[in-house]
């Protein structure tokens, strides 16, 4: 259950203070039997909860112009692991996650609207962070990391540079460490304290240009988007030893537009570029280490088809 409230105060007609406050509380049970013979193997409860508050203050520079700071507090609730195996070496049960967040920026829109810049910096620290870990018994047991620090930045750019042509580009750069974490399994215990977490990208980015144009005097138009995309260095496991490298591609979309619908012709990743999207390693499983692979799992690859989209009630 969970209860929010949210206020907000204006001091002038430029300077406003936004303060919300949020209570979670999760109470979760387990009884695990096996069931041919009734056996029960385990009886498990926890209860987590947190208060979190957030303060935001923003101040209007001018018409279109407005810098802001934030303070919020997050949580994640924690859970039950499978049982471990015998050489497994993990808690049955695993602690919730919370979050300190720092972030300070500006949203602006200049020359009537025809280019919006928004610009963020923010800082993250994690406690109790959770990290799944796929155990030497292939069990997918989840950590405790006690501290993770992340720092990033985020860019956004939008013009319209005619009355039909739209360009527009976003940047986000995030950079994660994990100040102590030793867990222990069959072969002893690690450190991976200085390490990234994982599925957290170095950075992204996208920057794509949109041609809209009316077809004769009817109310059909036709319009084509082009975009680019790259993200940059993936690690899969806790230890960093598999990555994915940078990597990128382009999607297209062509749509014929009327009064309320479209139909859409889209490609993804037209280029067929390839890339591991989840990787499991040698040192985190006992098999693989026999066998002396790692196993990967790639993109689809290119990916083409169709939309039709219908809009009802009177804002279409």
């Amino acid at each position: 259950m969970a209860a929010f409230l949210q206020a907000s105060y204006r001091f002038t007609d430029r300077l406003q203070l936004l303060a919300a406050l949020r209570y979670d509380e999760d109470r979760r049970d387990e009884i695990a039997t096996i069931p041919a013979n009734a056996l029960q193997v385990r009886s498990l409860d926890a209860s987590f909860h947190k208060w979190q508050p957030k303060l935001s203050l923003s101040y209007d520079l001018a018409p279109g112009h407005m810098i802001y700071a934030t303070y919020a507090e997050g949580f994640k609730t924690g859970g039950f692991n499978p049982p471990a195996g015998p050489t497994d070496s993990f808690q049955p049960i695993y602690g919730p996650e919370s979050t300190r967040s720092y972030e300070v920026g500006a949203k602006t829109a200049w020359f009537d609207k025809h280019l919006i810049a928004n610009f963020a910096a923010f800082m993250l620290d994690y406690r109790d962070k959770q990290e799944f870990v796929l155990t030497p018994t292939f069990s997918q047991a989840t950590f405790n990391v006690p501290e993770v620090d992340v720092e990033g930045l985020e860019l956004q750019l939008s013009a319209r540079v005619t009355d039909h042509l739209k360009l527009d580009a976003a940047y986000g750069r995030t950079a994660t460490e994990m100040k102590d974490f030793r867990p222990s399994n069959f072969l002893g215990p690690h450190d991976y304290s200085g390490n990234h977490t994982t599925y957290t990208p170095s950075y992204n980015f996208n920057g794509g240009a949109e041609y809209r144009t009316a077809l004769g005097s009817s109310n059909l138009g036709l319009s084509l988007r082009l975009d680019y995309n790259r993200v940059g260095r993936t690690f899969w496991e806790v230890d960093n030893v598999l990555f994915t490298p940078d990597y990128d591609w382009l999607d297209l979309r062509l749509a014929l537009e009327g009064d309320g619908w479209s139909i859409s012709a889209w490609g993804k990743n037209v280029t067929d570029e390839r890339w591991a999207v989840s990787a499991f390693g040698q040192r985190q499983i006992s098999l693989l280490n026999v066998l002396g692979v790692d196993e990967y799992f790639i993109n689809p690859g290119a990916q083409y088809g169709m939309s039709v989209m219908f809009r009802f009630g009177s804002d279409r």
